[in-house]
């Protein structure tokens, strides 16, 4: 268990909490709520109402408490409204909160108090439950890699390191990364393999949960074309920072191919589950006889 005593004082440092809504009616008012609910009491939240045309905007003016800030655009996807939400905020640490989750009530002072307690570390998470959103039943908990460099991790895409985006970091690792709002799907994995790149900072592993992911069956795991999309966009953009070399890219290739293979012969339709790793394999090719110059 985490023995790092939790820090609750105002004089702590200020916490960014990014939160992108759309159309996210059912359940913000848990996942506000559980902001409200953290035991770590210096944080900003900021919501970025990405356009919906539900409930979302009058549950969220319904907290009143000064430290909320909703902020409305124009519908344009998760990763223009994220990217929004890392413009304005002023923390001195970051980190993001889907508007379906919620975070256990010492999610943000067990990952404080691991940075706080590491000085060479400058990102953290925990133990990352998973709850169907039908029942509400804990399905799985998945726990965090050891500490470490985090970028051949990320690279690897080891789901003990890397699960949807909710690290917690210093915001000097931000620079001038964003998100790509191109990209519908593997859009969170390519923000931190960027911004591992620049820096590949420490990782610290905080042994209590951090994150509830509540799983919706209807995902983008089940379209699995734009999956497919995702990832190969994935590899080209990976591709294009200088700072990785095409041999450290080759685990990422591998593990590409793997899970679009298993989803396609999960859907019963082997011939295109051979055919999409074969092109995957077709890209490293060509990306690396393009690099090395062959």
């Amino acid at each position: 268990m985490n023995n790092l005593k939790p820090c609750t004082n105002h004089n702590s440092q200020l916490v960014s909490i990014i939160m992108a809504a759309y159309n996210a009616g059912e359940y913000i008012k848990s996942s506000v709520q559980s902001v409200l609910d953290q035991d770590y009491s210096n944080w900003e939240l900021i919501i970025i109402n990405d356009g919906s045309s539900d409930e979302t905007a009058n549950i969220v003016r319904s907290f009143t408490d000064s430290r909320i800030t909703c902020l409305w655009q124009k519908n344009m996807g998760v990763s223009a409204a994220r990217n929004r939400g890392l413009e304005v905020a002023d923390g001195e640490y970051l980190t993001f909160l889907d508007a379906d989750d919620e975070l256990p009530p010492s999610s943000i002072s067990s990952r404080v108090a691991a940075l706080k307690n590491d000085e060479e570390a400058d990102i953290a998470d925990g133990v990352f439950e998973v709850f169907d959103s039908s029942s509400g039943s804990l399905l799985r908990l998945r726990y965090p890699g050891p500490r470490g460099p985090l970028l051949r991790r990320l690279l690897r895409l080891d789901e003990s390191i890397f699960r949807n985006g909710c690290y917690l970091f210093r915001r000097k690792l931000l620079g001038d990364v964003r998100f790509c709002t191109e990209m519908k799907h593997a859009e969170d994995l390519l923000f931190f393999i960027e911004m591992a790149a620049a820096t590949n900072p420490i990782f610290a592993p905080v042994q209590t949960s951090t994150y509830s992911y509540r799983l919706n069956h209807i995902s983008a795991m089940t379209d699995l074309a734009a999956l497919e999309k995702g990832y190969f966009q994935l590899l080209q953009n990976i591709n294009n920072f200088r700072k990785i070399r095409i041999a450290e890219q080759i685990p990422t290739y591998c593990k590409v191919a793997s899970i679009l293979f298993r989803s396609w012969v999960r859907k019963g339709n082997f011939l295109q589950a051979i055919r999409c790793a074969l092109k995957v394999f077709m890209k490293f090719y060509s990306n690396s006889t393009f690099v090395l110059g062959l």
